[in-house]
């Protein structure tokens, strides 16, 4: 059922319009009336009409320009133009207006229901085609949190078999850089994971999330190539945003950055062992690049140079053995 408003300066054609549509068109439910344009704008303004039968000849402001201002306040508006003149440049106008129907006064139930019915039919069609968007929305809404999960599992997990540009592009990503931040706080993890991806969403930061293990773990993509600064900004929203909601006992870690997605997986484990540094220290969010790695390169390096001397001697290899241990090293001891 649809609203229709008719804007005729003339009242009894005005009413004999409302009588005929009343008892012929069972699609509309509502009718108003108008006695100009002026009248008409301000009426559509509170009465919403889905339907406007215009005249075209009215005092003050004539048929043509009231569409025009019509058409401004609602685009979905359709209009049918009454004119007791059979003028091309009227038609020639309306049709510029997209305007369904030109009809020549005085006016048959016929044509008058013809039209409206034709109208309806548009509106009906439009409205089902809004319907199947929406729903076609909620459905995409309903699976991407799946989809979601599926690509930081892959990502996490670097997994060449799936095909991240495809989940990309899905999820509406372009991705030229991102970086990892994982977050534990205590409460309801879905409410802060989707709390959180809003708030960063508001101020033009995209990113995707999942609970993990009592962990809240996220991916920050970027269709730039994204500057440093932009780790600390985060981490230091985040904490701010979880410490307004009460959570004062929150950790944030955050990784670096990579331009490749194959390394966001480097990033979660940067972000993690970040996240154990705030819990050592009582931080609030930690950044992996200010982890002092010193000790961790001396452990590593140490590491190799032990593997290296086991595999030379086990081979008896005299050659492999200059090549791992110091020149001088090696010779002070060949005597």
């Amino acid at each position: 059922m649809y609203k229709l408003l008719i804007a005729e300066d003339e009242p009894i054609e005005r009413e004999a319009l409302k009588l005929m549509i009343s008892n012929n068109c069972t699609n509309i439910s509502d009718i108003e009336d108008a006695e100009n344009g002026f009248a008409a704008i301000e009426k559509c303004k509170s009465f919403c009409p889905d339907i406007v039968i215009m005249d075209i000849n009215m005092p003050g402001l004539n048929g043509l320009d009231t569409i025009k201002a019509l058409q401004r306040q609602n685009e979905n508006i359709k209009f049918l133009l009454l004119s007791g003149h059979n003028r091309f440049e009227y038609a020639q106008e309306a049709i510029k207006l997209g305007v369904e129907d030109f009809i020549l006064k005085p006016a048959k139930i016929s044509s008058i229901k013809k039209a409206i019915d034709n109208a309806v039919e548009k509106l009906d069609n439009t409205m089902q085609i809004q319907q199947q968007n929406t729903a076609l929305i909620n459905r995409m809404k309903n699976i991407r949190h799946i989809v979601e999960s599926d690509c930081i599992y892959a990502l996490i997990s670097n997994d060449k078999n799936n095909d991240l540009c495809f989940i990309f592009s899905f999820l509406d990503f372009e991705v030229k850089s991102g970086f990892c931040f994982v977050v534990s706080c205590q409460g309801d993890h879905q409410f802060f994971l989707n709390r959180i991806k809003k708030s960063l969403s508001d101020v033009g930061v995209k990113c995707i999330g999942k609970p993990l293990n009592n962990i809240l773990v996220f991916f920050v993509l970027d269709c730039r190539i994204l500057e440093e600064r932009h780790k600390e900004a985060v981490g230091n929203f985040v904490t701010m945003l979880l410490r307004e909601h009460g959570k004062n006992k929150t950790f944030v870690g955050v990784g670096n950055i990579y331009t490749d997605s194959d390394k966001l997986n480097v990033s979660y484990k940067q972000a993690m062992s970040a996240l154990v540094k705030c819990g050592a220290q009582d931080l609030r969010f930690f950044v992996y690049d200010n982890i002092d790695h010193t000790k961790e390169q001396i452990t590593e390096y140490l590491k190799e140079l032990s593997d290296g001397l086991v595999s030379a001697i086990q081979n008896s290899s005299r050659k492999e053995l200059e090549n791992i241990v110091p020149i001088t090293y090696y010779g002070s001891k060949r005597h």
